[in-house]
């Protein structure tokens, strides 16, 4: 492989061959190195930056203050789901398998998820009218309910340029989105307004990115996606719409249940115990989730590569899965082995003395649920890909139930730590019946 790309580099020079690299698909190898390149540029600038932005945050607003800011998003992340009901996800499969087809999901796709916004922003509007929240906690719930909605086509624009294995497109609209976040989420806070503006920077921050994945759906060759409106409107199959929600459905409660499992713990949290209890809680998740976000990318990254060689080249997916399941084995101890020994330290200098003693303790528990992630991950892509969405779906919503279940009864009585504990034991059971149902 290295004397390949020695040899490439002597014929073509360097700047060709960088060029060819990073912007084309050729070889298998090649191409997964060059998502895995961007994607893992874009969630390195676009998360770097946003904890960077969140850990500013939570000094400046101490824990309470950033309590109030994290139940605010975790509580309006529950309904995210209805943004977009699996659709993206589905998009992913259904075009990687037929290229032919992305035309037709983003026409039909762009307005479903028009309604779709509407229905989310309903609910939001309607559940918060039975929480007792202040009125700056309400204020930054319908604010990032706006965030989510745009995010949410965002998201779909997305899951085209992963279809086609194009993952540099994707990585140009997120960097930029999280510079923009960044930059005005830095200017809100260096001069003190209040924790709304911030929020409001996500909306600004998704708009413009918005705008970018438009751009380069109609710049790239993907597929001649520029319409005049009256072409568009012809172009609007409410046979499809019924068919895809069909099968988006199940794509969309596994969505759910894994959205309302990430999320469930920190508003329980809030509800059960205070705001301050989340404050600490979530600074050990941020952490926590990089280490799981490196995974789902990933996964990710692969999920098009082994939906392809499952339907066209059975062998050659048989021997892809085994070459990579070790990694998904070997990478969460690796991880649980860093934290261990680094937790105190970490959390002291990303968060200061406030949250040393507690979060540290906190991400040592939460650490462990790495492993049992990975699994899912790895799983999870190999059933989906075998198209047992409903497996999935169920697997998910089992872990779900399990999560709350233990969270009403751990919650209570050990606070935060209880919450981790529902969160290991939750992923592994979904990991079981996964793993026991595959084939």
């Amino acid at each position: 492989m290295i004397k390949k790309i020695i040899s490439e580099i002597k014929r073509d020079g360097l700047v060709k061959f960088a060029k060819g690299f990073l912007f084309e698909n050729k070889t298998t190898v090649q191409t997964i190195a060059k998502n895995t390149f961007w994607l893992f540029l874009a969630e390195g600038v676009n998360k770097g930056l946003m904890f960077f932005l969140t850990i500013l945050l939570a000094r400046y607003l101490g824990a309470e203050g950033y309590g109030q800011f994290a139940f605010a998003m975790s509580f309006t992340a529950l309904f995210s789901v209805f943004a977009d009901f699996g659709l993206s996800t589905l998009t992913i499969r259904e075009v990687a398998r037929n290229n032919k087809l992305a035309k037709k999901y983003v026409n039909n796709i762009s307005v479903m998820k028009l309604f779709l916004g509407v229905i989310t922003f309903s609910l939001i509007v309607g559940t918060i009218q039975f929480i007792r929240k202040s009125s700056d906690v309400n204020l930054l719930i319908y604010l990032f309910a706006g965030y989510i909605i745009i995010n949410s086509f965002n998201n779909f624009f997305r899951s085209i340029f992963r279809a086609f294995e194009k993952m540099q497109y994707e990585a140009y609209s997120k960097i930029i989105q999280g510079l923009t976040l960044f930059g005005f989420g830095l200017y809100f806070l260096l001069n003190r307004f209040s924790t709304a503006y911030i929020v409001s920077a996500y909306i600004f921050a998704s708009l413009i990115s918005f705008f970018i994945n438009l751009f380069y759906l109609r710049k790239s060759n993907i597929r001649k996606l520029k319409e005049t409106r009256k072409k568009l409107i012809k172009q609007i199959d409410f046979k499809f719409w019924k068919n895809v929600l069909k099968k988006g459905i199940w794509f969309g409660l596994a969505g759910m249940s894994v959205l309302l499992f990430n999320q469930v713990d920190k508003v329980m949290l809030g509800l059960m115990i205070s705001e301050k209890s989340v404050g600490y809680y979530q600074a050990s998740y941020r952490i926590y989730e990089i280490f799981v976000l490196f995974i789902i990318l990933f996964s990710q990254i692969l999920f098009p590569k082994m939906t392809n060689y499952f339907h066209n080249n059975k062998n050659k997916f048989k021997k892809f899965f085994l070459k990579i399941k070790w990694i998904y084995f070997i990478v969460p101890f690796t991880i649980i082995g860093f934290i261990a020994t680094f937790s105190n330290q970490i959390i002291f200098i990303l968060y200061g003395n406030e949250y040393k003693e507690i979060s540290s303790k906190i991400l040592i528990f939460l650490i462990f649920s790495i492993i049992p992630v990975a699994l899912n991950n790895l799983y999870g892509n190999y059933i989906l890909i075998k198209g047992k969405e409903r497996l999935f779906a169920f697997a998910t919503f089992i872990g779900l139930i399990v999560n709350v279940i233990l969270n009403i009864i751990l919650i209570p009585y050990f606070s935060y730590y209880g919450a981790t504990v529902a969160t290991f034991f939750s992923e592994f059971v979904t990991f079981l019946f996964v793993f026991l149902k595959r084939n």
